[in-house]
């Protein structure tokens, strides 16, 4: 298996590539419209990484070969490869939103076009809710984390590669070193930040990279490294049955992962490389077996050939689907999806990508498309800071009901209150919240996890006596000497933290405990389909047994106590009931039987943090209890609506209106009378 420049040239067309890359785009879109079918479609991504690097460093490296690489050249091909289709997307998107969305959502899409203007929404997507999550199909260009990691690698990338190359150093042992650090960093962080190993650049890199070191292996003759060859060398005069056990062995892993890895597995980490990225590399280590052939099939190139445009429609028609129905739709109505996202990929490439890019006006083209994309970057961020501009007319009843909610990761939106200016708390600790009012001065906190965050608000407005500040963080309870983790680790490194902190302040006389009431409960599950783990691991150095409702009491005891003893007035606030259904599905569309749930279920569900409660109130007679409950619902039933106003952003967070309703009562029912 012989290679010449004319070969590996990247106007040399190699139709297995667009094989894999139909193979990668099915996988997705089947995925996400019949996920039982394909457990594992969502690795169709990863094959896309692999073959992308090697793509992308098979054309940089053969043009520095040539002695005709250019920077300016090679971003002006990426440029008039990607924006086009993109373009077109994002202006579909924004005209759909800017017709069906309310001024939350708009504005929520509009932070995701920037995103992907900016090729940032990987991180953008980081601060929120997981991949996974129900969240994620009100996401409208959710799916474009992935083209942000590949923008943001084809910034560095030609510039490692060009000085590698130039000071004649070796590619493939540079990039395999390279890939080996980021990949164990990848595996280090996914055990504790998930998240952070999913979304982060330099934690996906190492798979982009396992291309690159494909496209050195093929080079390596005529790449003027030391080395040069050796193992292609091996694999050419190797046997065809050997070639042929590779290729099938690399299709094999493909379809093992696509069926047996699932959304609950620990991801990327080694499933990834096991199985798609490695079945991805000795695909394109080989070539001219029957694997090969098959990939080659016309219809799957076809496929191939529009899968990047098929990637970028099909997500945002499930989604818009999704949010605009209100509900999940059909097997019929998703196979109908799938069509017309065929369709819109079909049309665009033939009538918009192609025309460019054989285009001979090339550099017209790209300065043009850098505008129109500035240009939809400016009109997302004008829609954003109008906070999804609520006075569009196609908005009727939603201009006397409230959607707005604290973005706790920004510092609460747009409500601007001061972060806090405490290394201790915001760097030692590490706090997600740690806010106080617009005074800068404290004399009251409010502590939990993100249940607490959203009573801020609406407690710091309406205390005309006390000045709150805020320290809390997401998924981690307010309770001293155990830990609890659950989507963050270290819960307890921060909670008792902050809680010595408070006790040292002189300052804070009374102290308001808030989170959700469940983290005891062995299954946490809503109806409404949000992901939660199964089993919340709570632990305590003290080696003797007991039940998870007993170590947790024993954890909120210790910080109850802690305070009482620094003499701060202590206040538990219950959990707010949490619904069975998304609200903004119940406003859509709503249904009496399934848009509210009865007092009695909510009590019941509730039954084992109260009976917490009642023995932490007796243990500990002087501390105050509030009960949001009579507050939230009316008459026998809980729901997300009351006086022209949605109370819940989520099944289990409130809104602005719904916290500066809670804080009103708070107030009125316990501050008032305490101070």
């Amino acid at each position: 298996m012989k290679f010449s420049l004319e070969q590996i040239s990247h106007h040399n067309y190699q139709p297995e590539i667009d094989g894999l890359r139909a193979i990668a785009v099915l996988s997705v879109v089947i995925f996400h419209a019949f996920s039982n079918l394909l457990p594992g479609g969502f690795i169709g991504v990863d094959i896309f990484f692999v073959i992308s690097g090697y793509l992308i460093s098979t054309i940089i490296t053969n043009d520095l070969i040539k002695g005709n690489f250019s920077f300016v050249s090679f971003y002006k091909r990426r440029i008039v490869r990607i924006f086009p289709a993109l373009i077109i997307v994002l202006i579909s998107s924004y005209l759909v939103g800017w017709f069906y969305l309310y001024p939350e959502e708009f504005k929520a899409l509009a932070k995701q076009i920037e995103g992907a203007v900016t090729f940032t929404n990987n991180y953008k997507f980081l601060k929120e809710s997981g991949y996974f999550d129900i969240a994620s199909e009100l996401k409208p260009l959710l799916h474009l984390w992935s083209l942000s990691i590949e923008e943001q690698f084809y910034i560095f990338w030609p510039i490692l590669l060009f000085i590698v190359y130039k000071n004649k150093l070796n590619l493939f042992v540079f990039s395999f070193l390279i890939s080996i650090i980021a990949f164990s960093l990848h595996l280090n962080i996914l055990q504790d930040n998930a998240s952070a190993a999913f979304y982060k650049t330099p934690l996906r890199s190492w798979e982009l990279m396992a291309g690159s070191l494909i496209a050195f292996i093929k080079l390596s003759p005529f790449s003027g490294v030391r080395n040069k060859g050796l193992f292609i060398q091996a694999i050419s005069y190797s046997s065809d049955k050997f070639k042929k056990t590779l290729a099938t062995l690399g299709l094999v892993l493909i379809i093992y992962g696509l069926f047996f890895i699932t959304r609950n597995d620990a991801f990327p980490g080694w499933g990834a490389l096991g199985f798609p990225v490695l079945g991805t590399m000795l695909i394109l280590l080989t070539q001219n077996t029957l694997i090969h052939k098959f990939l080659s099939f016309k219809y799957l190139t076809w496929i191939g050939i529009i899968s990047y445009p098929l990637y970028l429609w099909h997500w945002p028609i499930f989604s818009f689907t999704r949010i605009i129905s209100a509900g999940s739709a059909s097997v019929a109505i998703k196979i109908l999806l799938i069509l017309l996202s065929l369709i819109l990929a079909f049309f665009t490439y033939i009538f918009i990508e192609k025309p460019v890019r054989t285009s001979k006006s090339k550099n017209t083209f790209a300065i043009v498309l850098i505008v129109i994309l500035l240009i939809l970057g400016v009109a997302a961020h004008f829609t954003k800071k109008m906070n999804g501009l609520a006075d569009r007319n196609i908005i009727t009843k939603e201009n006397s009901l409230h959607l707005d909610y604290a973005d706790f990761k920004g510092g609460l939106g747009d409500l601007n209150y001061p972060e806090c200016q405490n290394n201790f708390l915001t760097k030692t600790i590490g706090i997600g919240y740690c806010l106080v009012n617009k005074t800068g001065y404290a004399n009251a906190a409010i502590i939990g996890d993100s249940h607490a965050a959203d009573k801020f608000y609406g407690i710091e407005k309406n205390d005309p006596v006390n000045k709150w500040m805020l320290l809390a963080h997401p998924s981690c309870p307010p309770v001293y000497g155990i830990n609890v983790e659950k989507d963050e680790k270290n819960c307890q490194t921060k909670s008792e933290g902050y809680i010595d902190w408070l006790i040292n302040n002189k300052e804070i006389h009374l102290v308001a405990l808030s989170y959700f009431g469940n983290y005891f409960l062995t299954a946490a599950n809503p109806k409404d389909g949000q992901v939660r783990p199964k089993h919340i691991a709570i632990s305590t150095s003290d080696e003797t047994e007991a039940s998870r409702f007993n170590v947790f009491y024993a954890g909120l005891n210790n910080a109850v106590r802690k305070l009482n003893h620094a003499n701060k007035k202590v206040i538990l606030i219950i959990d707010i009931p949490e619904l069975p259904f998304i609200p903004i599905d119940c406003f859509r569309n709503p249904k009496e039987e399934i848009c509210k749930i009865s007092k009695i279920e909510v009590l019941k569900k509730q039954s084992e943090l109260r009976r917490m409660i009642a023995q932490l109130k007796e243990a500990n007679v002087s501390i105050k209890v509030f009960d949001p409950i009579n507050f939230l619902c009316e008459d026998e039933f809980c729901s997300f609506y009351k006086n022209d106003s949605i109370l819940y952003r989520d099944s289990d967070h409130l809104t602005l209106k719904g916290s500066d309703l809670i804080g009103k009562a708070f107030y009125k029912e316990l501050i008032s009378k305490i101070n």
